[in-house]
């Protein structure tokens, strides 16, 4: 079955009232479109880093399924949360490796290593960003929304109006002042 708002959302429907394999068929009708969304993660990491699209999905897509309720009312709300959720994946993964680098010689428990090295600048940004993100989804969480699928998703802004159906200059406007608000808080730490 191709891919279409329509279909996402009952698949949705679906697996939110408990039927038996929607969200196998669910995560197999968007999975070119969740890794289309974590080249776009990974693009904005380290040339030499191993996590691949296809981990960061498979990790983002275990979150879900490990949630007790999904609450995506539609196609761009799913897409919105795997966002989030990979976003997630990487924030807390390098919140462990700054555990691992204040407690060096410590014991501890390895997390993925294989998959993701992290240089200690990348996780105090990560962190920062993530912080700046959550302040900014209270204050302002369309201008977030637009963020993660603009800035980890990937998506373009025609991609972004689209799929929250409005216009391509709200989007211009709330993706220009969320990069402004964002650098603003950012360079001020």
């Amino acid at each position: 079955m191709p891919e279409s708002p329509e279909n996402v959302t009952r698949l949705l429907n679906e697996w939110q009232a408990g039927k038996a394999g929607a969200a196998d068929a669910l995560f197999q009708q968007v999975y070119q479109e969740l890794r289309r969304m974590a080249r776009g993660y990974i693009a904005r990491e380290r040339q030499d880093h191993t996590l691949t699209p296809t981990g960061l999905v498979n990790q983002a897509c275990l979150r879900m399924l490990d949630d007790e309720h999904v609450d995506a009312q539609n196609r761009a709300h799913f897409f919105a949360i795997v966002a989030t959720k990979m976003r997630h994946y990487l924030v807390d993964y390098a919140r462990r490796r700054n555990a691992v680098k204040r407690n060096r010689g410590a014991e501890h428990e390895r997390f993925d290593d294989d998959l993701y090295q992290l240089t200690p600048e990348r996780v105090d940004e990560i962190l920062a960003l993530d912080e700046a993100l959550e302040r900014l989804a209270r204050e302002e969480p369309l201008q977030s929304q637009i963020v993660e699928m603009r800035y980890f998703g990937g998506y373009t802004q025609e991609e972004i109006a689209e799929m929250l159906g409005i216009s391509l200059k709200k989007v211009r406007n709330e993706w220009y002042m969320a990069r402004e608000w964002l650098k603003e808080v950012l360079l001020s730490e």
